[in-house]
């Protein structure tokens, strides 16, 4: 866990985040050096491809590495399960992978997928929050859009004992962003504490971005150099900045 007060989420400053990702203890040790460099406040490392992922001991010292150096960047620890080996894509191994990670103490928040079941999910949220770790539950839109579809996938994920969601999603267009936003107001309507934390993916976003659109997201992500996804944290700096 970084030397910082937990994560905070604010719509009024948003958080800049660049996900690390490596195969080895190698690559990882080389990637954390890069972003150092990087104004982020948080890094999101994905575990997903780590070939150590199955071996908890390697997990923890993945975390080690990464953690220690990082004294002013707040670390989340996703693991999107479509990503994992194939023989490890199962909820039971899911669910073991994101538990050790939370049980280390070494991270500020966890990502955990909202297609895991409902019981798991919340077993991971009870043990995130009693370490003061942030239960974050990411929902993904994937496929064209359905403003009905997305809405109703929203609103049966959102818990009572998680107020921070992440928001995977491609808007195409003006239209598309607006009904996404609208069925986010309509939720935090209902469930008042709720965040939500938008990542867009495609050219769209990230022209939105650009032009000063941050979503009322507490957290922006972006990339070292600019991708087809995502602006580079450079960019996506001088955006936060002139705001």
């Amino acid at each position: 866990m970084s030397q910082l007060p937990g994560l905070h989420l604010r719509e009024s400053h948003p958080q800049l985040c660049l996900t690390l990702r490596g195969e080895t203890i190698e690559e990882l040790s080389d990637a954390v050096r890069a972003l150092s460099e990087y104004p982020a406040d948080v890094i999101e490392f994905n575990a997903a491809t780590f070939n150590g992922v199955s071996n908890f001991s390697q997990i923890g010292n993945a975390l080690l590495l990464i953690t220690s150096p990082l004294r002013d960047q707040r670390v989340v620890f996703s693991c999107p399960m479509a990503e994992l080996p194939e023989y490890y894509q199962t909820q039971d191994d899911y669910y073991d992978i994101l538990f050790f990670a939370i049980r280390t103490g070494l991270i500020d928040a966890v990502e955990i997928e909202s297609t895991l079941d409902i019981d798991k999910i919340d077993e991971l949220a009870d043990e995130a929050t009693e370490a003061d770790i942030m239960p974050i539950l990411t929902i993904r839109c994937d496929g064209p859009f359905s403003e009905s579809d997305f809405a109703d996938k929203l609103f049966s994920a959102v818990s009572e004992d998680i107020f921070a969601y992440h928001i995977i999603c491609s808007p195409q267009s003006d239209e598309e962003l607006a009904e996404i936003m609208e069925c986010l107001h309509s939720c935090e309507a209902v469930h008042e504490d709720t965040q939500f934390i938008i990542e867009t993916r495609g050219s769209y976003g990230k022209e939105a971005l650009k032009n000063g659109n941050t979503f009322s997201s507490p957290i922006l992500y972006a990339a070292p150099e600019e991708t087809e996804d995502k602006l580079s944290v450079a960019e996506l700096h001088g955006v936060l900045q002139a705001k």
